[in-house]
């Protein structure tokens, strides 16, 4: 039902990650340019995206967007597969749900740990 909303927050999100990341980081190198961002400066450069409160509200979204599709796809996939009976669906959703919360919280934890440290030390 909100398959398509949230495939474009995914997609938004996504695009918007590999820009501030891989893009900043390795494009420049394939091309033998100057690096935007150097690997040696990587947590200043993380520290600089996540001082920013927008930016950190939106890979929050992000991550949030992406807990669903992980809690979605997981068991979904038993399910292509047959695994899906009564009772083995249940248990498919419920480690779905466990894996894709891990997941998503080591993810929302980086600009959460960066904006915090900016806000409390100035940083």
């Amino acid at each position: 039902q909100n398959m398509y909303v949230l495939g474009i927050v995914v997609v938004a999100f996504l695009a918007v990650h590999l820009y501030d990341f891989w893009y900043k980081m390795q494009f420049a190198e394939l091309l033998h340019l100057e690096s935007l961002v150097e690997a040696e400066r990587i947590g200043e450069h993380m520290a600089e995206l996540f001082a920013q409160p927008l930016r950190v509200a939106f890979y929050l979204i992000g991550v949030i967007a992406l807990w669903f599709h992980l809690t979605h796809g997981f068991w979904s996939m038993f399910q292509t597969v047959g695994i899906n009976n009564r009772t083995w669906l249940p248990r498919w959703r419920t480690v779905g749900n466990v894996v894709a919360t891990l997941i998503c919280l080591g993810f929302a934890a980086v600009p959460v740990f960066f904006f915090a440290r900016h806000m409390l030390c100035g940083a």
